[in-house]
């Protein structure tokens, strides 16, 4: 394990013991800290949809604005690898958000993400996508720069697919210890310049 791996255990570690659950409950809990810029604390469980026909998707946030939104959708997993086929199942779970139509979304037995998918609905009726940023975050304690070529062009698929201008911004990306590291070294500047603010 190196430097920036041991950093990102640790603070898995830590936010573990503080909210007495499991590592990979509370490594979901850092990443979707890192990712959205918000506190470990003020993480909310209704944004979790993982369970059964979760579409391979665990966090599903929808944040809106006054004339704009955002959209985080987060896979997570507290291994060292990024998986193609989960990411293929990503995709498809991506499929259910912005295509499928609502009969089939009726039948999804995961009500968690049958109602993220119908909020979801709803502010892009209000809002129009183009007011839309969707984030999707596939997040490991892997290394993102070594991923595999199937992942790369299942990666490139997502994108081609959404990122055609429809939304105002559609972003997916693996995050990895590295990346982690760097955004939690953001994360501390703007904590500590808050601090110094105050």
């Amino acid at each position: 394990m190196n430097l920036r791996q041991q950093i990102i255990a640790d603070r898995v570690d830590e936010i573990a013991s503080m909210f007495a659950i499991e590592p990979e409950n509370a490594f979901l809990r850092l990443a979707w800290s890192l990712v959205t810029g918000r506190s470990v604390h003020a993480f909310d469980t209704a944004d979790v949809v993982d369970g059964g026909q979760d579409k391979q998707m665990d966090v599903f946030v929808i944040e809106e604005q006054d004339d704009s939104g955002d959209v985080f959708i987060l896979q997570t997993k507290y291994t060292d690898s990024f998986s193609s086929n989960v990411l293929i199942q990503l995709a498809n779970g991506l499929r259910w958000v912005f295509q499928r139509p609502r009969r089939d979304l009726e039948l999804l037995p995961n009500t968690a993400l049958r109602d993220k998918i119908l909020e979801y609905r709803a502010l892009q009726s209000s809002l129009g996508p183009s007011n839309i940023r969707v984030h999707v975050r596939f997040v490991t304690c892997g290394d993102a720069s070594t991923v595999s070529d199937e992942f790369t062009q299942e990666l490139n698929g997502i994108r081609d697919a959404y990122g055609t201008d429809t939304f105002e911004a559609f972003t997916v990306e693996p995050l990895g210890f590295d990346e982690l590291t760097d955004l939690s070294k953001i994360q501390e500047r703007q904590t500590r310049r808050v601090d110094a603010d105050l």
